[in-house]
């Protein structure tokens, strides 16, 4: 199983050969989100990579919790009526 060290251990797949394709899903997506894609890219010439975000799949638990701050405030201007 592959994987790369970037403050946790991470599981990701190759496949195809050619210019590369990052295929990246939304929060606890693993790589089984684009298995319907990644053969019709592949045989079309690229080189596709799927990865497991942090905490789903076979990439490692974080031994933090992950915290993420959303807002709908516009930034670097006032709101205008």
């Amino acid at each position: 199983m592959p994987k790369t060290n970037v403050g946790l251990e991470m599981y990701y797949e190759i496949e195809g050969d050619g210019p590369p394709v990052v295929f990246i899903g939304g929060l606890s997506q693993d790589h089984l989100s684009w298995m319907m894609q990644v053969p019709a890219v592949a045989a079309a010439g690229y080189r596709c990579i799927t990865f497991d975000n942090r905490d789903a799949g076979q990439t490692a638990q974080s031994a933090e919790p992950v915290l993420f701050h959303f807002s709908a405030e516009p930034r670097g201007q006032a709101a205008r009526p």
